[in-house]
């Protein structure tokens, strides 16, 4: 997932496609412009390498959510700030997001 600005209209987004792809190769099949409109949600900033990822997010799902008492709500997703061919592994900066609800107190 990439952020774009919001004014970005999907013809601009076609043609900018259009460009990669005559330089670097086809785009992917899932490749696409899409808004999402997440409401309340948690994020986690993870500085580090890829495969530390399960480790975060069994802190975000197994602690965080639950004490304070919230739970997922909607699709997860990873925000990639680096190109991984350019950054280290340990200097990868990858944002975590779940939107979340509220859940009754026990």
């Amino acid at each position: 997932m990439i952020v774009f600005v919001d004014w970005i209209t999907q013809e601009q987004f076609e043609e900018a496609v259009v460009k990669i792809e005559l330089r670097r190769g086809p785009a992917p099949k899932t490749f696409r412009l899409e808004n999402l409109h997440e409401g309340k949600s948690v994020q986690i900033m993870h500085v580090g390498d890829y495969s530390e990822l399960g480790e975060v997010c069994e802190e975000l799902y197994g602690e965080y959510l639950p004490e304070n008492h919230l739970k997922p709500n909607g699709y997860y997703h990873e925000i990639y700030l680096n190109d991984p061919k350019r950054t280290a592994p340990k200097k990868r900066n990858i944002v975590i997001r779940q939107p979340v609800t509220s859940c009754p107190r026990r």
